[in-house]
C-alpha cells in the first residue's frame, strides 16, 4: 500500500454537522458578513479561519496552522491585546474587518459561548486614534446616478449629473453635492476618499466614469445592492435619523442623487457601525461653485498635499505652511487650500481674520498655548457618537473644554481692545488672561512649544520650522491700518451686532466679538 494521501485543508465552512458548536456559530457569522475578514473571539485571542486566514496570514505575516488533522481547517490567530496594531495594517491593505466579540464569561456559560459581531471596521468609518492619521481627514464617500454611465457624455447625455454624499464618522459632518459627471473625479481627487459606495451594476453595464474616479482617488469601492439608493428609501431613513419630516429645514427642497447617495451612506453606517450615529447631527447642500475648480492633475503638479519626487508631505505646499499647534486646525488648513475660495467677499473675510490675530502678537501665542493643550474634540466626539469613547477621551474633552473658555475670552471684544497696536485688558478681567494679553505670555501659561515672541519658533511639536507668515492684504497685515469695521464676517470671529456704547463710538478700536470660535 501507498502512503495515505493528506486530508486538503478546508477553505469555507463545511454543513453544520460536520463542525464543532464554536465552528458552527462561526460560519453563522460568517456568513452575516461574506465579503469581510471575521476576527473570531476565542479566549485571549482573535482567530481566523478557512480563507480568512490564508489572506491575514499573508497580509500580517502570521503562522498558518491547522485546527484538526483529521479534518484540516486553515487558521491564525492575533492576541487580543494586539489587535490595534493588525487590525491598522488590515484596514491600510484594503480590507474589511468584522469584529466578533464574546458577550459572556466563558467560565459561567452553558454550551457555546455567546458571541455577537460588535462592528465591522472598513477604511471610510474608522474612529480610532491609532487608526487614523490626525492631521488628515478620513472621508467615506457615496456615488449615484446616471452619469455614472456616462465617461463625460458618452452616451449623449452631455449634462448628466452624478450625486455626491461625504460623510466624516470620526468628525460628524455629512454633505451632500450634485456633481457634473466630467467633474466627479476632479472633485474625488480633492476629497480623498477613503472608502466609496456605488450601486452594483450588471456585468455587461460598465461604469467608465466610476473606473475613473477609482484610479485618480485610490480609494477602495464597495458594492452595495442597488435598492440600497432607492429614492423612498432614503428618504425614510434620512426623515428617521434627523427625526424630521421634512430635509426643507437643512436646504434641501427636493429628493436627488445626492440624497440617495446620502441614504446608502446612512444605511451602510447602520450595517458597519452596529450601533447609535449621534454626532452626526445635520446633513449640509455644498456647491463647488463657491471654490476654485482644481482637478488631480493640478493638486499634484503644484505640489499642494504631495511632492512629486516621492509623494510625501514633507516638502509639499501643506507640509511646508502647516505650523498648526492642534490636529484639528491641521485638518481644516488641508481643505482651505484644497479648497481655495472663490467669492471675493470670502476671501477677504478670511484675509481679516487673519490680519486681526496677526497685530497683536503676544494674544496670537497665548490662544496656540491654550489649543496646543486640547485634546482632538472632532474625534473624541466622533468616538462619543458610536459609543466607543475611553476614560482617556472623556478627560481630554474636559481638558479642552476648559481651554476653549480660555480661547473664548481671548477673543471677545468686550475683554480685549487695542490702542496704538498694544493690548490691553479690561480693569474687569481675571488676573491670568490679563498676563496673557497686555504682559506678554509667561513661561507658566504656555506650553514648551510655544514660546514667546522674542523666543523662536512658536510651532506646534515635530512640526519643521517654516517661513513667518507673509502679509496677505498690504499694510492691514502689518499692522499700519485698523481693523475693518464693515460687517463682514471672518474665519476666526464674526461681528457682533449687538456691540458696547463705547465700541460703537470708537469702532475702529474695538476687536470684533466672536459668536462662535474656531477651537482648530
Amino acid at each position: 500500500m501507498g502512503r495515505p494521501r493528506a486530508q486538503k485543508a478546508e477553505t469555507t465552512p463545511g454543513a453544520d454537522d460536520a463542525l464543532t458548536p464554536a465552528m458552527r456559530q462561526y460560519a453563522q457569522q460568517k456568513a452575516l458578513v461574506p465579503d469581510a475578514l471575521l476576527l473570531f473571539r476565542i479566549g485571549d485571542f482573535y482567530e481566523l479561519f478557512y480563507d480568512d486566514a490564508k489572506t491575514a496570514a499573508r497580509v500580517l505575516n502570521l503562522t498558518l496552522t491547522s485546527r484538526s488533522k483529521e479534518n484540516p481547517i486553515p487558521l491564525a490567530g492575533i492576541p487580543h491585546h494586539a489587535l490595534d496594531s493588525y487590525l491598522r495594517r488590515l484596514v491600510r491593505a484594503g480590507y474589511k474587518v468584522a469584529i466578533s466579540e464574546q458577550m459572556e464569561d466563558a467560565r459561567f456559560a452553558k454550551g457555546v459561548v455567546k458571541r455577537e459581531i460588535l462592528r465591522v471596521v472598513t477604511p471610510g468609518t474608522l474612529t480610532d486614534d491609532t487608526l487614523l492619521d490626525p492631521r488628515a481627514g478620513n472621508v467615506l464617500a457615496a456615488v449615484h446616478g446616471a452619469g455614472l454611465m456616462d465617461a463625460g457624455g458618452a452616451t449623449g447625455d452631455e449634462g448628466a449629473l452624478v450625486g455626491l454624499a461625504c460623510v466624516e464618522l470620526a468628525g460628524g459632518r455629512f454633505w451632500t453635492e450634485m456633481v457634473a459627471a466630467e467633474r466627479l473625479a476632479a472633485e474625488l481627487a480633492r476629497i480623498r476618499p477613503a472608502e466609496l459606495i456605488a450601486a452594483e451594476t450588471q456585468i455587461d453595464c460598465p461604469t467608465p466614469t466610476l473606473d475613473q474616479v477609482r484610479e485618480v482617488c485610490g480609494a477602495a469601492v464597495t458594492r452595495r445592492p442597488a435598492d440600497r439608493f432607492d429614492e423612498h428609501r432614503a428618504r425614510d431613513l434620512l426623515h428617521e435619523h434627523f427625526r424630521v419630516r421634512t430635509l426643507e429645514g437643512f436646504g434641501f427642497g427636493r429628493m436627488d442623487d445626492s440624497l440617495c447617495a446620502a441614504g446608502a451612506i446612512l444605511d451602510y453606517l447602520r450595517e458597519t457601525q452596529r450601533g447609535a450615529l449621534a454626532h452626526v447631527l445635520k446633513i449640509e447642500r455644498r456647491s463647488s461653485a463657491h471654490y476654485v475648480a482644481l482637478d488631480a492633475t493640478a493638486l499634484r503638479g503644484l505640489e499642494i498635499e504631495r511632492t512629486l519626487r516621492d509623494g510625501s508631505r514633507e516638502n509639499s505646499l501643506l507640509g511646508s505652511v502647516d505650523r498648526s499647534s492642534n490636529p484639528m486646525g491641521a485638518r481644516r488648513l488641508r481643505e482651505w487650500l484644497c479648497f481655495p475660495l472663490r467669492e471675493p467677499q470670502a476671501i477677504l473675510a478670511r484675509q481679516d481674520a487673519i490680519a486681526e490675530l496677526r497685530r497683536d502678537r503676544s494674544r496670537l501665542i497665548s490662544i496656540r498655548g491654550r489649543l496646543h493643550e486640547m485634546a482632538d474634540v472632532e474625534r473624541i466626539i466622533g468616538r462619543l457618537g458610536v459609543g466607543r469613547a475611553s476614560p482617556r477621551d472623556l478627560a481630554g474633552l474636559g481638558r479642552s473644554l476648559v481651554q476653549a473658555e480660555s480661547v473664548a475670552m481671548l477673543m471677545r471684544s468686550d475683554e480685549v481692545t487695542h490702542h496704538g497696536g498694544q493690548a490691553a485688558r479690561r480693569s474687569d478681567e481675571a488676573p491670568e488672561g490679563r498676563q496673557s494679553i497686555a504682559g506678554g505670555v509667561s513661561p507658566r501659561d504656555m506650553s514648551p512649544d510655544i514660546q514667546s515672541p522674542e523666543g523662536a519658533t512658536d510651532r506646534a511639536p515635530n512640526t519643521p520650522a517654516a517661513a513667518p507668515l507673509s502679509p496677505l492684504r498690504g499694510s492691514q497685515c502689518d499692522g499700519s491700518s485698523s481693523s475693518r469695521s464693515d460687517g463682514r464676517s471672518g474665519v476666526f470671529a464674526r461681528q457682533d451686532d449687538s456691540r458696547s456704547d463705547e465700541a460703537q463710538a470708537n469702532p475702529q478700536s474695538a476687536i470684533r466679538n466672536p459668536r462662535r470660535v474656531s477651537c482648530r
